[in-house]
């Protein structure tokens, strides 16, 4: 019988020791991503999986990637890694030149940003066989899961829109809420999941030989991923993440279109419902959101790996 380990963060506020924004301690304070975690924590159980879960000052750099890596070690082909985060999602310099906006996309953990380089690299710690789900609710997660230039790498088999096109997450204009998201993450009424533009540096100031230290090691002997990974994120590189008061906006599609276990059908036709939830003119306008999720497959082909939340 297959195994299936699955691990939810959800971050509702941060270490103020760490973040930082105009000069001040910053928690970054939202509603419901614990909410979210909870939600796909029950998602995982009520699937087979054995399901863990880690809220705010739990999810650490270290508790986090020890979790990783635990399942990374015990899965083998045929089995099944499910992840989810609800959070922060930030950005950091690009030191090396790998990504075509010069930001390197991260997720705000408690005590610390983890840079999608650093994710890319536990990818390649799973065994030939093995599949990973990754769903991230938060701002700028279209290619949090690996690097920007590491697409060979990484045998990325499709990245696409609900209507099939296939397009760089990058090469895009960054969304109007972004280019007003220099000094608070309320825009226009809004509230979204990213740390200020402001913050962002300042955080990353701060800091900066910790991270530097993290950077410096990118793209050095990063092996082929032969695990195959599926992701299915919030919206583009270029876009926020919409909180909401119970769930956000992507978590909150989600489970209406799962319908508490009765959809029928594959990722495509999952990712497919979503979108056409979340980009429907109609929610365009009353909620005022521009998000576009995104879903992009790579590490080796797995026709199998086909249906949502499945063993």
């Amino acid at each position: 019988m297959p195994t299936g380990m699955s691990l939810h963060i959800g971050i509702n506020y941060l270490d103020a020791n760490h973040y930082t924004d105009d000069g001040k301690p910053w928690e970054g304070r939202l509603a419901a991503a614990e909410a979210d975690a909870l939600a796909m924590y029950h998602i995982a159980n009520q699937q087979g999986f054995a399901a863990k879960q880690l809220f705010s000052r739990e999810a650490t750099r270290t508790n986090v990637t020890e979790e990783i890596l635990k399942a990374s070690m015990h899965l083998v082909a045929g089995d099944t890694f499910f992840l989810s985060y609800a959070g922060h999602g930030g950005q950091v310099p690009d030191t090396s030149g790998d990504e075509g906006d010069g930001l390197d996309e991260t997720w705000c953990l408690y005590d610390g940003q983890i840079i999608d380089d650093e994710l890319l690299k536990m990818w390649s710690t799973f065994k030939e066989g093995v599949r990973v789900l990754i769903i991230s609710d938060s701002c700028h997660s279209g290619t949090v899961f690996r690097s920007g230039t590491n697409r060979s790498t990484a045998e990325i088999t499709s990245a696409r829109r609900e209507d099939g096109s296939r397009d760089k997450n990058h090469a895009v204009k960054k969304s109007s809420a972004v280019r007003e998201a220099v000094t608070n993450q309320t825009v226009n009424g809004t509230q979204y999941r990213f740390m200020p533009t402001r913050g962002a540096y300042q955080t990353y100031k701060g800091n900066r030989e910790f991270y530097d230290e993290i950077l410096k090691g990118k793209n050095i002997n990063v092996p082929e991923i032969k695990a195959s990974i599926r992701q299915i994120a919030a919206c583009r590189d270029n876009q926020l993440a919409k909180e909401g008061k119970t769930n956000g906006f992507f978590t909150e599609t989600i489970l209406i279109v799962w319908k508490n276990g009765r959809f029928k059908g594959d990722y495509d036709r999952f990712f497919k419902k979503i979108h056409r939830k979340m980009t429907n003119w109609w929610i365009r306008w009353r909620r005022g959101v521009t998000q576009e999720p995104w879903t992009e497959e790579f590490g080796m082909p797995d026709a199998e790996f086909k249906y949502p939340f499945t063993l």
